[in-house]
């Protein structure tokens, strides 16, 4: 193994244990938001962890990573500015991303990502978030 390679292992290694434990906030903070859709700090919780996810798949070069949280990050901070009130089929399709996330990260299992084109548009760029009927 070239320096190289021993460098990109480290990186992934890195960014699957950062996948960890993000995918663990917003898994808690997903399951909080479903019981209150606004909640102000677990909706700021897991913008911040998608935010993060992003940034690590950015630095590894793990572009559907980057893709699946960009679009993660982009629901939370409409329903952060009240552009979209998070309904159950908002949370099933953020925690389905989240677990998609984590098998991303996973070395073992990043084949099959079929999930990934639902979250994206057909060329990999994140999909926009759907607007739904504000409630309130």
């Amino acid at each position: 193994m070239t320096p190289d390679q021993m460098r990109d292992a480290s990186l992934l290694e890195l960014f699957s244990l950062e996948a960890d434990a993000q995918t663990q906030v917003l898994s808690a903070g997903l399951l909080a938001l479903e019981r209150n859709p606004t909640q102000a700090d677990q909706l700021e919780a897991c913008m911040r962890a998608a935010h993060s996810l992003k940034g690590a798949a950015r630095i590894v070069g793990v572009d559907a990573g980057v893709s699946v949280a960009h679009v993660m990050e982009d629901c939370l901070v409409s329903a952060q500015e009240n552009r979209l009130y998070l309904q159950p089929e908002h949370i099933d399709a953020l925690l389905q991303g989240t677990d998609l996330l984590m098998r991303i990260a996973t070395p073992r299992q990043r084949r099959g990502l079929g999930g990934y084109r639902r979250l994206c548009g057909p060329d990999g760029t994140p999909a926009r978030p759907v607007a739904a009927d504000r409630q309130g």
